[in-house]
Order: C-alpha cells, then sequence, then structure tokens
C-alpha cells in the first residue's frame, strides 16, 4: 500500500510489464473514499516512461439544522437571527429561523462551525451561547438547538392619598396589555401594594375601577412602557386617589328672633382633635370648606353675653365628594325675673 505525500503524489517504480490498478482504502482527512479502481497496463513500450493517473476524491460535505425555541422547549421560535462561522473565525453567513423555529444550511464542508445569535426573537433575551458543531461525514445532518429566556418584567404599585401619602388598601384596578386586552384585575393589600409580571414589550395601562372608600376614583389610565432593558428589574409604579372633601356652614340664630348669633366659637373635632376652630360672622354664620372625608362633631366653645351656651354637640359627616352640611345651631336667651315690694316708711305696710 502507497500514501500520497504533501503534494497529493504516490510514485511507484520498478513495475514490469502487466496490468495493475489503484484502489483507495483510506481518504484524507475531510474527503471521501473513492473506492473505484483506476487501472493501468504496463508494455514494453512504456519502458523508460512515467505513466501518470490522476484520482479525485470528493471533500465531505453536510448540513445542519438548529431549532430554536423558548426555554421550555415547548414552542418553537420564528426570527431568530444566526451568524454561522468556522471554527477559526471565519464568518459563512446570516440565517433566520423560519415560523417553525428551524434553519437549515446546506453544503457545508468538513469541519468545525458555531452558531452565534445575532438578534432574538421579539420578547426574548439574546442567548451569548455560541452552538458548536462538527461535520464529518459525507450528506450529515446535524442537528443542533438552542434556547431563549422570555422577558420577565416584575411590577409593583404602590397606592397613596394624593396629599398626605397615606397609603390605600382595597383600590382595584385592571392592567390592559400592548394589544389593549385584558392581563388581570388586582387589589392593594393591606401595603397599599400589588404585584404582577409581564413577558411583553409595548405600552401597558392600568385602569382603577375601584377606589379605597372615600377616595375619588381615578379615571386617567396610569401607562408605562416595558422593553428588553426591563428584563429581570423591578419596575415601581406609585399612583394616587384624592379624599372626598366636603364643606360646613354653621348657622347660629336665636332660638326666638331667628336672627343670627355674631362672634359664637366653635371647635369641629375629629376623633379626639380639634380639626378647626371657627366663630361667626355678623350674620351668625361661620364656614369651613376642604372638610376630608370622615365623622366630625361641632362643640360650642364661647357664647355671647346675654345667652346661654349651648352644651350639646353636632355630629355631621362627609361621605361624598362635593357635600354641603347646613347646621342650625340655637342659643336661648339669659331671662331673669323682677319683683317690686311698695311699703310705707313709717309703718313699713
Amino acid at each position: 500500500s502507497y500514501t500520497t505525500n504533501s503534494n497529493g503524489m504516490i510514485t511507484v517504480n520498478n513495475l514490469g510489464v502487466g496490468n495493475y490498478y489503484f484502489q483507495e482504502i483510506q481518504a484524507p482527512t475531510g474527503f471521501s473514499l473513492n473506492s473505484t479502481k483506476i487501472p493501468f497496463s504496463l508494455t514494453t513500450s512504456n519502458n523508460g516512461k512515467v505513466v501518470k493517473l490522476t484520482a479525485k476524491d470528493d471533500v465531505i460535505k453536510g448540513s445542519v439544522e438548529l431549532t430554536k425555541t423558548d426555554n421550555s422547549g415547548a414552542s418553537k421560535l420564528s426570527n431568530a437571527e444566526y451568524e454561522l462561522h468556522k471554527d477559526d473565525g471565519t464568518l459563512i453567513g446570516k440565517y433566520k429561523t423560519g415560523f417553525f423555529g428551524t434553519l437549515k444550511v446546506d453544503n457545508l464542508e468538513y469541519g468545525r462551525y458555531y452558531f452565534k445569535e445575532i438578534t432574538a426573537p421579539t420578547n426574548y433575551n439574546l442567548n451569548p451561547d455560541l452552538v458548536y458543531f462538527n461535520i464529518t461525514s459525507a450528506s450529515q445532518v446535524v442537528q443542533v438547538s438552542q434556547k431563549d429566556t422570555r422577558l420577565n418584567v416584575p411590577v409593583v404599585v404602590t397606592k397613596n392619598d394624593a396629599e398626605n401619602g397615606k397609603i390605600l388598601p382595597n383600590a382595584t384596578y385592571q392592567l390592559y396589555g400592548p394589544d389593549n386586552s385584558l392581563k388581570g384585575s388586582f387589589t392593594t393589600d393591606n401595603k397599599g401594594q400589588f404585584r404582577f409580571s409581564v413577558d411583553t414589550v409595548g405600552q401597558y395601562k392600568l385602569i382603577e375601577t375601584s377606589a379605597p372608600k372615600g377616595y375619588n376614583l381615578d379615571k386617567t389610565p396610569t401607562t408605562f412602557n416595558i422593553t428588553m432593558q426591563n428584563n429581570n428589574k423591578e419596575v415601581k409604579l406609585n399612583v394616587t386617589d384624592k379624599i372626598f372633601k366636603g364643606s360646613l356652614k354653621i348657622h347660629k340664630i336665636d332660638s326666638e328672633t331667628k336672627q343670627g348669633i355674631a362672634n359664637v366659637k366653635f371647635s369641629i373635632y375629629s376623633g379626639n382633635k380639634v380639626y378647626k376652630e371657627v366663630t361667626t360672622n355678623n350674620e351668625g354664620i361661620a364656614t369651613i370648606d376642604n372638610i376630608p372625608y370622615g365623622d366630625y362633631k361641632i362643640v360650642e366653645t364661647s357664647t355671647p353675653v346675654g345667652y346661654l351656651a349651648n352644651s350639646n354637640a353636632v355630629t355631621f359627616s362627609i361621605t361624598n365628594q362635593g357635600q354641603v352640611i347646613t347646621k342650625e345651631i340655637v342659643n336661648n336667651k339669659i331671662k331673669a325675673g323682677i319683683t317690686l315690694t311698695k311699703t310705707d316708711v313709717e309703718t313699713g305696710k
């Protein structure tokens, strides 16, 4: 047996007259074995001459098929773009996965190659790992695969009073996705929060459907945008509601004449704390605006001369936005009886 040298040649000397043939028994690395016999004959006319023969081997060529899936392996992913390189880094070309999440490259010569993802499918993270494979036999179809993880963005929403920042439980919201479809309904907990996660880029909106007791429903949607840069990073949203506010009008009047009594002082209590202090004007009227939702009581703290104090507390509640409450409080005048006795200066009669 003989082996080709570095020039791809075999030289055999001192062959006698006769019929011969070469037959390949081992192909060079990267080539297919060509077992076809190569016959030749030597006669006396060939004496001193060199008979030249040519043999050809085909380069081993195969194919590769890459399948792209999500992290679970259940969903096939289209539009993943890859570069295909030889092992030395030489770029072969760029390819995209099709509808069924696959791409195929044919006529790859024997050797080692790798795929490099350069564009991930929409809503998926780019996989930085290289996908290596080898073409080692003719007509070989190498199967490789790679997974991408889906976008995941945790979102926390906190609900507060618009003025004092107080946390607000029991506010209910609906979440709508980039396609305007309803994604879920959520209610704030005792920390004034609710949480959810999204996995699609685009604009979302939160719409309040039920406000906490004593608060105005905020009809303006809260919008936020999600991009791939948000992946695995918590998005924090703050939303507020305004508490119901109403007004109080106190009318202080004389119990008999029904005329207003000026300069009567009142304290307005919320629980055990004084919320406001007011004094009636010349018409016997005192007003307070922007009173927050809640229960209150009116206590007279100073009474004009000539009137009996009214010690009865008057209660009222603000239960609706814009509510106006009028309380008429009466005072009785002080009345005294006088008896005159006439007598004789001498007799005392």
